[in-house]
Protein backbone atom coordinates (compact mmCIF):
# COMPACT_ATOMS: atom_id res chain seq x y z
CA UNK A 1 0.00 0.00 0.00
CA UNK A 2 1.91 3.17 -1.30
CA UNK A 3 2.16 6.12 1.97
CA UNK A 4 1.82 3.63 4.48
CA UNK A 5 4.36 3.23 7.14
CA UNK A 6 4.30 0.21 9.08
CA UNK A 7 6.16 -1.00 12.16
CA UNK A 8 5.80 -3.81 14.75
CA UNK A 9 2.60 -2.61 16.03
CA UNK A 10 1.80 0.44 14.36
CA UNK A 11 0.75 1.92 10.92
CA UNK A 12 0.83 5.96 9.80
CA UNK A 13 -1.68 7.00 7.05
CA UNK A 14 0.06 10.35 6.35
CA UNK A 15 -2.73 11.39 4.19
CA UNK A 16 -4.91 11.11 7.45
CA UNK A 17 -2.26 12.18 9.55
CA UNK A 18 -2.67 9.14 11.87
CA UNK A 19 -0.84 7.29 13.70
CA UNK A 20 -2.29 3.59 14.42
CA UNK A 21 -1.13 1.76 17.54
CA UNK A 22 -1.55 -1.63 19.11
CA UNK A 23 -0.45 -3.39 22.14
CA UNK A 24 -2.56 -5.55 23.31
CA UNK A 25 -2.79 -6.85 26.80
CA UNK A 26 -6.14 -8.39 26.95
CA UNK A 27 -6.70 -11.07 29.74
CA UNK A 28 -2.67 -9.72 30.92
CA UNK A 29 -3.82 -7.21 32.80
CA UNK A 30 -2.51 -8.78 36.35
CA UNK A 31 0.79 -9.69 34.47
CA UNK A 32 1.80 -6.98 32.26
CA UNK A 33 3.44 -3.89 33.33
CA UNK A 34 0.41 -1.96 33.20
CA UNK A 35 -0.35 0.65 35.85
CA UNK A 36 -3.39 2.15 34.81
CA UNK A 37 -5.74 -0.47 33.66
CA UNK A 38 -8.37 0.41 31.24
CA UNK A 39 -11.09 -1.67 32.38
CA UNK A 40 -11.17 -4.36 29.15
CA UNK A 41 -13.08 -6.73 30.53
CA UNK A 42 -16.39 -4.88 31.06
CA UNK A 43 -16.26 -4.11 27.18
CA UNK A 44 -15.42 -7.79 25.75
Amino acid sequence: MKGLAFRNRAVFLPAAETLVVADLHVGRDENSGVEFPLGERADL
